[in-house]
C-alpha cells in the first residue's frame, strides 16, 4: 500500500483486518487481528502491517505487508493548490478542476482512503476547467492526485 499525505497530518492506518478474506474448515470463532491497530496516527515512513487470522482452536495464520505513508512537503505543492481548484466538494458525483494558471496537467489519479488507485481520470493538459466524473465510485472520502509539469499536489473530496 501506498499513500500521500498533505501539510504535516498525520495518516489514521485504516482497518486492513475488517476488509481481509479468510477461510477455514471450521468458520464458527474465526477472528482477524491487526498490528498496529486500525487508527493509529502514523507520519510518513514505512510501516509493517501484520493480520493474523485466528479460529476457535487456537490455529493462527499472519499476513504481512508494508504501507508506505509519503510526505508532500514541497513549496512547488503549496503553490499548486492555490492555482488548482477542485468542487463543488463534497459533490453528488460531477466536480470541475479548475486551473487558474498556466500550468500542465499530466494526469490525474483517485484514491480511496486506503491508498488504492480507484480511477485514472482523462486531462486536455493546460485547459482552464476540467471535468472529473465521480458517478461511478461509491460515496466516501477519496483524493485526487494532480501530478503537473510543476509538481504534484492532492486533494481531499467526499463523494456524497
Amino acid at each position: 500500500q501506498f499513500f500521500t499525505i498533505m501539510d504535516g497530518e498525520p495518516y489514521m492506518i485504516p482497518d486492513y483486518a475488517g476488509s481481509a478474506t479468510v477461510s477455514d474448515n471450521c468458520p464458527d470463532g474465526l477472528e482477524v487481528t491487526q498490528d498496529p491497530a486500525a487508527g493509529t496516527s502514523v507520519g510518513p515512513g514505512e510501516y509493517t502491517i501484520n493480520l493474523i487470522a485466528t479460529d476457535a482452536a487456537g490455529n493462527a495464520v499472519d499476513c504481512t505487508f508494508i504501507l508506505t505513508v509519503d510526505g508532500i512537503l514541497s513549496v512547488a505543492d503549496v503553490g499548486l493548490s492555490n492555482v488548482l481548484t477542485l468542487y463543488p466538494n463534497p459533490t453528488q458525483g460531477d466536480m470541475i478542476l479548475r486551473n487558474r494558471g498556466s500550468v500542465e496537467i499530466e494526469a490525474l489519479k483517485l484514491f480511496d482512503v486506503n491508498g488504492r488507485l480507484i480511477k485514472v481520470f482523462s486531462t486536455n493538459s493546460v485547459s482552464a476547467e476540467i471535468n472529473l466524473s465521480m458517478n461511478d465510485v461509491a460515496t466516501g472520502m477519496y483524493f485526487v492526485q494532480v501530478i503537473t509539469n510543476q509538481g504534484q499536489t492532492v486533494k481531499r473530496v467526499i463523494k456524497e
